[in-house]
């Protein structure tokens, strides 16, 4: 099990696909087939606790809920941006 602080290949792959456009949930189930949606998810929201990304606030219920954008953050930035250096 990983712990929650520690990062997996997925959440730079998941910050990567952001950084470079792909902010919708659906689409980046799409972009990663061979990961499961649930493992998606839960790698998402422990992300999101951890401040690297935030959902879009300005969307209606129904795309909050069913297809929301999320963005990076200052810190996803520099993140990502230290994984490549």
């Amino acid at each position: 099990m990983v712990e929650k602080h520690e990062r997996v290949s997925l959440d730079y792959t998941i910050l990567e696909l952001i950084k470079n456009g792909v902010v919708k949930t659906q689409d980046i189930f799409k972009r990663l087939p061979k990961s499961s949606s649930v493992k998606i998810i839960e790698r998402m929201n422990v992300m999101e606790k951890q401040g690297l990304l935030v959902p879009e606030k300005n969307q209606s219920w129904w795309k909050r809920n069913m297809n929301p954008s999320i963005n990076l953050t200052e810190k996803g930035k520099i993140e990502i941006n230290r994984k490549h250096i």
